[in-house]
C-alpha cells in the first residue's frame, strides 16, 4: 500500500491562521526509510503551527517502496535509490527546494518530536546569547513506533580520532539541569535548526558522502560567524541503528573514497598551540597530515581535552567577547 500524507493533515494547506509566525523549511533526506512517513506525521501532529511548515524532501526509493505524498506544502524529489551519491549529496539537493522560508530545520527521516516543538525551538533559539545561533545536538533515542527514551538533555562531545584521523563525536548526557541552551563546538547532521541565512552562508557540500559531514559543517559554520548550542531540554528524538531501514554499506560508497576530499582537520578547538587558517581558506585545507606519529591513546587524550575546553565555553560572556572581536573567525587546528 502506498504511503500517503493523510487527510488528517490537509489543514496545513488552509490559509494561515497566525501570519505573524515565521515559516520553517524542513529538509529531510530519506533512503528507503519506512519511518519517513511516520516522522512527517509526528512532526505535523506535534507542531504548534503546522500551517507554517514547508517540507523539502529527497526520497531515494525503489519501485516496491511505493512512497506517495500529497500536499501543497510537501515538495519532493524522487530518486532511484540505486543512483544515490550519499547523505550529503541528498541534503544538498533538498536545499534546491528552499523557497525563502525564515527558518530551516534539517532532520533525518527517522525522528520524533516534542509537543509544540516549533514554538519551543524558536524560544530556545531566542534564548541563545548570539546574533547567529544554531540549535544542534545528538537527539535522545526513540524506539519505533513511539517509545521515547526519557533522559536529560544531551551535548555533542569529541571522543577519539578515526582511522582517517578525523574527529569522531558522540553524545554526553547532562548530569546537571540547565535552564538555557549550552554552547557546543560540534554539530549533528540529524538536528540543525537556525535562521535560514545559514544555508546561504554555508551551502551543503554535495561531494562528501557521509563521513566528515558533521566536523566540516562545524568548522564552516564557526568560521562564518555561527554559534552552536545544545537545547536546554529534549525537543526531538532519533532512531539510532538501522533495524528495519534501508542503507548503503559504508564500505561500498558507490566507488567513492571514504575520506572526505577536502578536509583532513583533526581537532577543532579555540585555544592550543596552533596553526590558524583564515576562514576564506577553509574549503581547501590540503592533504597534509600534521600528526603522522600520534598514537590512538594520545589522540584520545587530546580529544577529551578539546571537548572539556569546548564545554567550558559557557555563558553569554564568551559569545559576547567573540562577537565584539575585530579579528576574523579562525579555524584552529592543533599542530
Amino acid at each position: 500500500m502506498p504511503l500517503r500524507l493523510g487527510a488528517k493533515h490537509r489543514d496545513i494547506n488552509q490559509p494561515e491562521q497566525e501570519p505573524d509566525m515565521p515559516s520553517i523549511f524542513v529538509n529531510i533526506a530519506a533512503y528507503r526509510d519506512p519511518e519517513c512517513l511516520l516522522t512527517i506525521h509526528d512532526l505535523l501532529d506535534k507542531a504548534r503551527w503546522p500551517e507554517r511548515i514547508i517540507f523539502g524532501a529527497i526520497l531515494q526509493t525503489r519501485p516496491e517502496d511505493e512512497f506517495a505524498f500529497y500536499s501543497t506544502k510537501f515538495n519532493a524529489i524522487y530518486l532511484d535509490a540505486q543512483t544515490s551519491k550519499g547523505a550529503c549529496w541528498a541534503r544538498h539537493l533538498g536545499y534546491t527546494l528552499y523557497r525563502g522560508e525564515e527558518y530551516v530545520l534539517q532532520i533525518d527521516s527517522h525522528m520524533r518530536f516534542a509537543e509544540h516543538w516549533d514554538e519551543k525551538m524558536l524560544a530556545e533559539l531566542a534564548a541563545c546569547p548570539s546574533e547567529k545561533p544554531m540549535l544542534t545536538t545528538y537527539a535522545a533515542e526513540y524506539t519505533p513506533p513511539d517509545l521515547l527514551r526519557p533522559q536529560a538533555p544531551t551535548i555533542i562531545v569529541a571522543q577519539c580520532f578515526d582511522l582517517d584521523r578525523i574527529v569522531a563525536t558522540g553524545m554526553e548526557i547532562s548530569m546537571l539541569p540547565t535552564s538555557e541552551p549550552r554552547p557546543t563546538a560540534l554539530v549533528s547532521g540529524h538536528f540543525m535548526f537556525a535562521w535560514a541565512q545559514w544555508i546561504r552562508d554555508v551551502p551543503y557540500d554535495p561531494y562528501l558522502y557521509f563521513w566528515g559531514e558533521e566536523i566540516t559543517m562545524a568548522v564552516r559554520l564557526w568560521t562564518h560567524g555561527w554559534d552552536l548550542f545544545s537545547p536546554s531540554y529534549n525537543l526531538i528524538w532519533h532512531q539510532y541503528g538501522r533495524v528495519g531501514r534501508g542503507g548503503i554499506g559504508m564500505t561500498t560508497f558507490n566507488g567513492l573514497a571514504s575520506t572526505p576530499h577536502h578536509l583532513h582537520a583533526h581537532a577543532i578547538c579555540w585555544e592550543c598551540p596552533v596553526t590558524m587558517l583564515q576562514s576564506q581558506k577553509i574549503t581547501d585545507l590540503g592533504q597534509s597530515d600534521p600528526w603522522p606519529n600520534m598514537s590512538n591513546s594520545q589522540a584520545s587524550i587530546l580529544s577529551r581535552r578539546l571537548s572539556r575546553r569546548a564545554r567550558a565555553m559557557a555563558g553569554a560572556a564568551s559569545c559576547s567577547a567573540l562577537r565584539q572581536s575585530s579579528q576574523p573567525r579562525l579555524a584552529i587546528l592543533c599542530d
